[in-house]
């Protein structure tokens, strides 16, 4: 049985991924810093739940000395953090979010080589490190955008450093709808951005969960960089 790690899978995309990869006959390591949500999702899965907080290198190290083998690694920890602004952000804010978003796949990319003979690693990056305009108010995230932009760039030259044996692929989302959006932006936010797709809607996580089984498993692929957005990087 092939055994994948899921960071930040308590909930939202990270969750609809390790249902998939369970559904697939995974044995499956679930990922996050909130204990209930951790071991529900390992229950609803059958696979087992390590708390971590993957901005940390050293609580990274400790996870990893849990795991005797890897086949699959998705680096799905991140999102937008608070003071996400440019004229005001502090140098704490801004290793908020490269910690979140960026170190934590540095990471877990490093410790996980360690261990994985072959396989693959998928990292979950985002439109706006694609694109620095993909939709209105994008100027509201520079630092998150600077962030994801860091871990396209990682996952590329992972591709090269780590052929043939562990391929590294990247999946690009547009908005989701998963627990952090509505915490942070609400319904009335989604009408209007909604409308700025080609699908008139969000994806939904398992939308983007399939994409991140693929990359995972169809071994032609390497170095790819999978937009997932419904259409905005059309606009």
């Amino acid at each position: 049985m092939k055994t994948v790690l899921i960071t930040g899978s308590t909930s939202g995309i990270g969750r609809a991924t390790a249902i998939l990869f369970a559904k697939n006959g995974f044995k499956v390591i679930i990922n996050g810093r909130n204990e209930e949500r951790g071991k529900e999702v390992a229950k609803e899965t059958g696979g087992i739940f390590i708390k971590a907080d993957v901005s940390v290198e050293t609580e990274v190290k400790k996870m990893f000395l849990k795991i005797k083998s890897l086949d699959v690694l998705v680096n799905n920890a991140g999102g937008v953090t608070v003071g996400d602004d440019f004229s005001k952000a502090t140098d704490t804010d801004i290793e908020r979010s490269f910690r979140a978003n960026f170190y934590s796949t540095f990471y877990c990319c490093r410790e996980a080589i360690k261990i994985m003979k072959s396989g693959a690693i998928v990292n979950v990056g985002s439109i706006y490190g694609l694109n620095s305009n993909p939709g209105p108010n994008s100027e509201d995230f520079p630092i998150y955008s600077s962030a994801k932009s860091a871990v396209h760039a990682l996952s590329q030259n992972l591709s090269k450093i780590l052929a043939p044996n562990i391929r590294v692929n990247t999946v690009a989302p547009g908005w989701t709808r998963t627990p952090s959006w509505g915490d942070n932006f609400g319904d009335e936010d989604e009408i209007g951005w909604a409308k700025k797709t080609w699908i008139k809607r969000f994806n939904t996580p398992e939308e983007v969960a399939s994409v991140i089984y693929l990359l995972a498993t169809n071994e032609a692929m390497t170095g790819s960089q999978v937009v997932v957005d419904g259409g905005i990087l059309l606009k």
